[in-house]
């Protein structure tokens, strides 16, 4: 977040992440969840950043669907091209991949240029880090297992892991080729 604000002041900042889906979120005053994004807009916002400037995301729990609703639901409806995406140093290799596939997904637009930053991981407990260094290892031999499979396996895994839009069951014989066109269909909408 200190990147963006003194780096990127007159950008537009898109916050991501509803939370995760390994703990619940905190929760205000009154109980209701606080959502990742809308903590770092205030965060931002505190900072000196212009809300006008700030988007935020709250769809997603995971990486892959931070890539896929920032793309949905900012950057394609904005014209958005030149994208920085700023992450921890132990997440890094895992996000580059997944923003990587996602804005590069065969038959939708791929004309973005996207630039990676790493924040280091000094202050995170020793014990705690190689913990999450071992979790991103294996998730990140996941991510490239999908992504070798089927170009469109994205979306199948962010619309639904289990239930097919077009066919409404769970049984759908090709549910990468149905999202695709779901995806066209959503970006042929845009202004």
């Amino acid at each position: 977040m200190d990147h963006a604000i003194s780096k990127y002041r007159d950008a537009y900042i898109v916050t991501l992440s509803a939370g995760t889906t390994h703990k619940p979120p905190p929760l205000d005053v009154n109980g209701y969840p606080i959502f990742e994004s809308v903590a770092a807009a205030h965060y931002l916002m505190r900072h000196g950043i212009l809300p006008e400037r700030i988007l935020i995301e709250t769809s997603s729990y995971d990486t892959i669907g931070n890539a896929y609703f920032s793309r949905m639901i900012h950057i394609d409806p904005l014209s958005l091209k030149k994208l920085l995406i700023v992450t921890s140093e132990f997440h890094m290799p895992r996000t580059q991949v997944i923003f990587e596939w996602v804005y590069h997904l065969e038959g939708l637009p791929q004309d973005y240029d996207l630039e990676f930053h790493l924040v280091n991981d000094e202050g995170i407990d020793a014990d705690l880090l190689a913990a999450r260094r071992a979790r991103e290892g294996k998730s990140l031999e996941n991510v490239r297992s999908l992504t070798q499979k089927n170009d469109t396996t994205i979306s199948c895994l962010v619309v639904s892991r289990t239930w097919c839009l077009c066919h409404g069951s769970t049984s759908c014989k090709d549910l990468g080729e149905c999202v695709r066109e779901l995806l066209k269909k959503s970006i042929a909408a845009l202004p």
